[in-house]
């Protein structure tokens, strides 16, 4: 479907007002040109004028623009792509189509992929999810795209899978926000706008107008911001996402004291306002996740490996495999505490009322209470299949 759309891209027109449209086309092309799956994956560096004509006449609704780009919607046989024009030029030169090529070639179920670079105008045809994690934290709880505990303790495992795979490619994400975390329709994570600092370094230093936005640096180290790059940028990255992910609160909000989520982060006197109350107020999420997932003491283990993420030195904050270990580690023992908890609170409330309604019926006549028993025997049996007792 995709070499559909590029071939859609590529389709001449049959008459040309302009001499020069002409010339563009009769430009070299690749040689590879004639298969458009094969060129999914090259660099496209001659696209006719007629081709990028036909980009932005599918564009769609114009997205928001980033730092990095526009984001430019496109529409075709009932699917959608995301056309993503740079603000940024690159040289042609080798090792710059050396950075886009393993750019483009990236592929991870929790990576966004891109399909296509063009260097002119500038930019790379990719994959469109319509929401954003910020859309699924700040949704109603009523909305369908409302996430529970348990959806959300696997977005944070998918971020991590994601970076995993960036860092061992020799990519630094350094864009890490919510906003640039795509929710497909099952639910999955997928990291987009990245690699941009670590692949272009010359081309992408940070704006003075970047610098005074607050949404883009409350999830940016001071080492970020000084422009160095590296791998534990993205921890410090990770913490403010999945410290969002808990407490259900913005990265920065001027209307809140402290606004920054970092100096709630910081300091633990803050942590009990750091918990997203529509999680557990429903009676099936109180039910299943209030002890486990979402409850305080697994919230509250989450908090202290982000804050250990945050820390001011880059030495002191784990590795993303630190991170990831000790996240599962804390997970796998509360839900096991809490199925043996929930086991052993069933088997209290079964003898309880069990044994007071035999203590009741002990005078009476025929046998009801021999009735009674043998339901109360089998239950317990049961419990004791489950708990793996014979």
């Amino acid at each position: 479907m995709v070499s559909s759309v590029v071939a859609v891209l590529s389709k001449p027109e049959k008459r040309r007002e302009s001499q020069a449209e002409e010339v563009m086309l009769l430009r070299p092309r690749s040689a590879s040109r004639s298969s458009s799956v094969d060129t999914l994956n090259e660099i496209d560096d001659y696209p006719p004028q007629t081709e990028i004509t036909l980009v932005y006449n599918k564009v769609g609704k114009k997205q928001c623009d980033g730092h990095y780009s526009q984001n430019l919607i496109i529409r075709y046989d009932g699917k959608a792509f995301v056309y993503k024009v740079w603000n940024f030029r690159l040289d042609d030169c080798k090792e710059t189509r050396t950075a886009v090529r393993k750019l483009i070639r990236l592929k991870h179920d929790n990576i966004l992929k891109s399909y296509r670079y063009y260097r002119y105008p500038g930019g790379v045809l990719e994959c469109y999810f319509e929401h954003t994690l910020r859309d699924h934290i700040k949704a109603q709880q009523s909305k369908k795209i409302f996430l529970n505990s348990q959806q959300r303790y696997q977005v944070l495992t998918d971020i991590l899978n994601g970076l995993e795979y960036l860092h061992d490619h020799g990519i630094v994400h350094e864009n890490l926000t919510t906003k640039n975390i795509l929710i497909t329709n099952t639910g999955e994570a997928k990291l987009s706008d990245f690699g941009y600092v670590s692949l272009f370094q010359t081309k992408l230093a940070l704006s003075k107008k970047a610098l005074y936005h607050h949404h883009k640096i409350a999830y940016m180290c001071q080492d970020a911001l000084n422009g160095h790059v590296g791998k534990k940028n993205d921890i410090y990255s990770f913490a403010i996402v999945a410290t969002e992910v808990i407490s259900g609160k913005q990265a920065y909000d001027a209307f809140r004291i402290p606004q920054y989520l970092r100096d709630w982060l910081a300091n633990e006197k803050y942590w009990k306002y750091l918990n997203d109350k529509r999680l557990g107020s429903r009676h099936q999420e109180k039910k299943l996740f209030s002890t486990s997932i979402s409850g305080k003491t697994f919230r509250v283990e989450l908090l202290e490996i982000c804050n250990k993420c945050c820390s001011e030195h880059a030495t002191n904050r784990p590795s993303l495999v630190e991170v990831f270990v000790r996240t599962s580690s804390k997970l796998k023992h509360t839900l096991k505490s809490s199925c043996q908890c929930e086991i052993n609170r069933a088997t209290e409330i079964i003898e309880v009322k069990t044994g007071f309604a035999l203590l009741k019926m002990k005078y009476t006549k025929g046998k009801q209470p021999l009735v009674l028993y043998e339901k109360w025997e089998g239950m317990r049996t049961k419990l004791n299949h489950i708990l793996g007792r014979q």
